[in-house]
């Protein structure tokens, strides 16, 4: 069975969920990604479209991979992949923490 996505309505949702889990409003938002808030506003409203500088700016705001702007309940596998990147992620940063106190004791 083929599936059809609405990109812009799931653009539009995905991008309210991310930015209100930040606490982030649309103003503070369209500050951190160089926009307007009205443009955020008609992003999360489905009136505009974004260019990929766009997608890569709000992605930059948010702190988020350009794929969670995009992931629906759907996809198969979902969310085994994605805690999988978010494990590896969090190893990465534990692992660099580490590495970075043993550094700092060497060198006192």
């Amino acid at each position: 069975m083929k599936t059809t996505y609405d990109f812009a309505h799931i653009l539009a949702n995905n991008l309210r969920v991310l930015r209100k889990r930040r606490n982030l409003s649309q103003l503070d938002l369209a500050l951190k990604a160089n926009l307007s808030q009205t443009f955020v506003n008609n992003i999360e409203n489905e009136k505009k479209q974004v260019s990929l500088s766009t997608l890569g700016a709000l992605c930059d705001a948010l702190d988020v991979f350009p794929f969670q702007l995009f992931m629906t309940e759907n996809v198969p596998g979902f969310e085994t992949g994605y805690e999988a990147l978010m494990d590896k992620q969090n190893l990465v940063t534990e692992i660099s923490e580490l590495l970075s106190r043993y550094q700092n004791k060497e060198d006192s």
